[in-house]
């Protein structure tokens, strides 16, 4: 077992508190439902754009039949949707608040970021959910796309091509990958939205970024600190450029 998956095994251990959208894996129950509705509804989805509606309306089953119907009325006698009518259809609820946070993570837009947990904070969010909802799966996104494309050859170019070079790597390479829930497959659209961002950082960074992570979640839990200076931390550290 490489770095990366010591790393994984030891942040499983260490959480507390996990909120069901930080799983890797809770999408594919959401998803199932989601498709369901969808055929109900005779909607299709370009390849990835099902999976984009999921990330930003995150396990609310009543928002996301809402997100569904608003593109139903949307779509007319069109009856397929695109990434950019779920972009821009989808209301930003707090799971996409934090897609956007987990956005503004993958762009190394620190001003952004910290606009966001400040406003989520405000709105009365918890720092431990902020953190496992927002901040660790597009970090540990981030780390296993980057590591994964630094040891094998993957399609980077597209969701279809890039689920079937997942699948045509030995089981040796992607063991440690989150999968469904159901076990059917790989959870990848996470990794796949990430794979854009990963040249905003280096492998050492994420490294160092999923350790910090891993702090962070220790200090919220037995320290009496500040929880959003340690998410504010957690942010600055993972997201500042080092002057080199």
């Amino acid at each position: 077992m490489h770095g990366v998956a010591n790393i994984a095994l030891l942040w499983w251990q260490e959480v507390f508190d996990k909120p069901d959208t930080s799983r890797a894996g809770w999408e594919g129950p959401v998803l199932a439902m989601a498709s369901r509705k969808a055929k109900e509804l005779g909607i299709t989805f370009e390849s990835g754009a099902l999976e984009l509606l999921v990330q930003m309306a995150g396990d609310d089953t009543r928002q996301m039949e809402n997100e569904l119907e608003k593109i139903d009325l949307f779509l007319g006698e069109r009856r397929r949707a695109g990434l950019k009518t779920v972009q821009n259809m989808v209301s930003m609820s707090r799971a996409g608040v934090l897609w956007d946070l987990g956005n503004a993570i993958g762009k190394r837009d620190l001003p952004r970021a910290l606009e966001l947990l400040s406003t989520l904070m405000y709105q009365g969010q918890n720092a431990i959910g902020l953190l496992l909802a927002a901040i660790v799966p597009r970090v540990r996104s981030l780390l296993l796309i980057k590591d994964l494309g630094s040891r094998h050859k993957i399609n980077k170019f597209n969701y279809a091509g890039f689920c079937s070079s997942l699948e045509s790597l030995p089981s040796t390479a992607t063991s440690h990958l989150p999968r469904k829930k159901d076990g059917t497959g790989f959870n990848a659209y996470p990794m796949f939205l990430a794979i854009p961002e990963t040249g905003n950082f280096s492998l050492e960074e994420l490294h160092a970024g999923f350790k910090a992570c891993l702090a962070a979640n220790s200090k919220l839990v037995t320290s009496s600190l500040d929880p959003k200076l340690v998410l504010e931390r957690l942010l600055v550290g993972l997201l500042a450029r080092q002057s080199r």
